[in-house]
This record gives structure tokens, sequence and C-alpha cells, in this order.
């Protein structure tokens, strides 16, 4: 297969799929646990998006536009850890500010975490997309939302 042709293919699949987990899972938790477990697991995946936005902070636009390889990919990536890392500690200083009980907090953390994966994937994706290998972060995309679901 071409190589645009692949990362198109599989970068479509993976993104579709990475976009409907979070519904999906609403469903089924909505249908399984009821209407307030739903309600909880709502508000803990729109709070770990908006910590998500933080964590990626538009890292990997200037990431694949770096044409001339002013930075290392490594500091790329290492940024979006110490982004991370700043994340999940606000993460925790904001639920504790607010006074979430333990179910609340370690539900909001448990998917902080997991956005935290994504962020710090999202920067790695940024070298394959540098080295023509895009193909490869859409077969992760993919392999993550179906595992994802699967451990869910």
């Amino acid at each position: 297969m071409q190589s645009k042709k692949k990362d198109y293919i599989w970068n479509s699949l993976g993104s579709l799929l990475q976009s409907a987990i979070s519904p999906v899972l609403l469903i089924v938790i909505t249908r399984l646990n009821g209407i307030d477990d739903s309600g909880l697991f709502s508000f803990a995946i729109s709070l770990s998006v908006v910590f998500w936005a933080v964590s990626l902070w538009g890292g990997r636009t200037y990431q694949a536009s770096d044409v001339k390889r002013e930075f290392c990919s490594g500091g790329y990536v290492a940024v979006r850890f110490a982004a991370s890392l700043i994340v999940a500690v606000s993460a925790v200083v904001f639920c504790v500010l607010n006074g979430y009980n333990a179910t609340k907090t370690g539900l909001i953390m448990i998917l902080v975490a997991f956005k935290i994966l994504e962020s710090i994937a999202d920067s790695l994706y940024g070298v394959l997309q540098i080295h023509r290998k895009l193909y490869i972060a859409g077969i992760s995309l993919t392999m993550k939302a179906i595992l994802g679901f699967g451990v869910f």
C-alpha cells in the first residue's frame, strides 16, 4: 500500500475509534449502572479532557511544523512529560480544593492518567509523523481504542 494512502486509512480508522470510545463507554455505563454513575463518569471524562488539552499545549503543531529540525524530537517529548506532570499535580489539587470524595477523585485521576498517556503518545506520534511513519500512529490509536474498550 502506498505510504500516504496507508497513513490516511490507518489515521482515519484510529481517529474514528478514539473519538467514538467516550460516548460508547457512556452508553455502556448508563445501561449497566444507571444515570447517577453515568453523570459521574460524564463529569470525570469532561474534566479529564480539559486537563488533557492543557497537557497538549499545542506541542504537536510546533513539532510537526519544525521542518528545519531546530529542536530535537526528545525535547518535544520531554516538554510533554513536564506538561503532563504539571497536569497530574493540578488535577490532584483541583480535586482536593473542591472537596471531592475518594470515589470521584479516584475516577477523575484514573481518567486524567489515561489522558496523560494519550498526550505523551501524541508527542511520540509526532516523531513518527516526522519520519513519515504516521500509519504506525494510526495503528496505535486503533489498538488503544479496542484494548481500552476491552479493558473497560
